[in-house]
Order: structure tokens, then sequence, then C-alpha cells
């Protein structure tokens, strides 16, 4: 081997799977749109409703008792899971909070994942910033079920979203123009 082949080998950058700058950055990201989201939904479509206000009341009361109740209990247990499933049909029967949380949980990822894909040029770091972004989240609000399913859906969420950024990158062609 020459000595010229060498000093290109050398010269030339390591190409890593994936970019962790920009994962890093698009995860806390997410973890920061998603958490101010939670309170503008909670102050701005929750609050001004007594319906939905008294549901979210009802909610951490549940959440409470479920707490102190031992699993032995069968009959404490269904009757927690019956005021659950009406406080979930009073949350979900607001298009307020339907549709707020559709642009929380599947709108503002996919968008994170798009602009990391668009700037790091790779599908898997929109991915991997989506899913470790809700992941975070999952965790600092202690649901861990809720942490296993964030890995696997906000993957392909973060990658669909990484596939449209990356078709939105310009080619290094382009930014130089000959005159």
């Amino acid at each position: 081997m020459s000595e010229s082949n060498v000093n290109e080998i050398e010269q030339e950058p390591i190409r890593r799977a994936f970019n962790i700058r920009w994962i890093a950055a698009g995860a806390i990201i997410l973890w920061g749109l998603v958490s101010i989201g939670e309170v503008l939904i909670t102050r701005y479509i929750i609050a001004p409703n007594d319906g939905l206000t008294e549901a979210m009341e009802m909610a951490g009361e549940i959440q409470q008792r479920k707490d102190l109740a031992s699993s032995e209990d069968e009959k404490a247990m269904e009757s927690l899971d019956a005021e659950k499933d009406e406080v979930r049909s009073i949350l979900l029967g607001s298009m307020g909070v339907v549709l707020s949380l559709v642009v929380l949980l599947f709108f503002i990822p996919f968008a994170v994942g798009v602009a990391v894909g668009r700037f790091s040029g790779r599908i898997v770091d929109g991915a991997l910033a989506c899913s470790v972004g809700m992941l975070i989240v999952a965790v600092t609000r202690g649901t861990m079920i809720g942490a296993a399913v964030a890995l696997v859906i906000y993957l392909g969420i973060g990658a669909l979203g990484g596939l449209v950024g990356r078709r939105f990158r310009p080619s290094p062609s382009s930014d130089t123009v000959n005159h």
C-alpha cells in the first residue's frame, strides 16, 4: 500500500451507525414538548370544563385507592377498574382531549423524527430519538408498561418521521452554485 493511500484512509472520517448528538437532542426536545403539552392540555382544555375536571380528580382518587388496595381483593380491584373505565370514557368523549392527545402522542413525535431525520440524514436517528424521548416521558410518569409500549410504537413513528425528514434534506450539490 502506498503512503498516499494510507493518508487518504486515515483522513476519512469514521461513519457511525447513528448520531448520538441528534438522538439526544431529539429525545430531550420531545420530552420537553410533551411535558409542556400536558400542562397546556390540563390548563386550557381540562380546567375550563367542570366535567373533565371532575373526571381528572376521580382518576387521581382511583389511582390512590388502587395503590393502597391489595391485589388479592378481587371485588375492590373490579370496582376500581369499572370506575377507571368510566373516567376514561368521560375523558375520551371530549373531542378537545382526543385531538390534543393525538397531537401530543403522534404528531409531536413524528415532527421530532422529521427534524432529526432531516438534520442527521439518517432514518435510524429519528426512530431512536422518538423512542428514547417517549421512554423518558413514560419513565418519568411512572408507567413501566407504557415504557415498553413506547419503545416499540415510537420506533415506528420516529422511523416514518426520519424517512420524511431525510427526503427533505438538501443534497450537498445543491448548496454550491457555480456562477
